[in-house]
């Protein structure tokens, strides 16, 4: 029996790469799903490297509300974050790793470098604007 696979990098509407494998005659098509990073907006659990989830979060501005999901984990202090990471207790449901930054640029798309929101202070982080 003969097996080729054909891994061309077909870019797919959803940001997936397809690959053929062919076993014998009988080809077998199969999806490899991307999975974004740490602190990368997400909209399921299963887009996040473990031992992220991605959690939904809400931030208080005072005059606005807004939210959105990133990939994270439950932290006690910064070393439970991965490198980049800073543990904030800004959310309401318990402290959360956030990604570090120093300009809006460090951020993805939707977040910015944020380190006053409502009544607290916190050391800049990627939070949802």
């Amino acid at each position: 029996m003969s097996i080729r696979t054909g891994c061309g990098l077909w870019v797919l509407a959803a940001g997936a790469a397809a690959c053929t494998t062919h076993v014998g005659a009988e080809p077998a098509t199969f999806t490899v799903v991307s999975r974004v990073g740490f602190f990368d907006p997400c909209d399921i659990d299963s887009d996040c490297p473990p031992p992220t989830l991605c959690e939904h979060v809400t931030v208080d501005y005072g005059t606005r509300s807004v939210s959105d999901s990133f990939c994270t984990l439950g932290c006690l202090s910064d070393r439970d974050c991965p490198a980049g990471g800073v543990c904030i207790d800004a959310f309401g449901g318990g402290p959360l790793c956030a990604e570090a930054c120093a300009f809006d640029s460090d951020c993805p798309s939707g977040f910015g470098c944020v380190s006053q929101f409502r009544d607290r202070s916190v050391p800049p982080v990627c939070l949802p604007l």
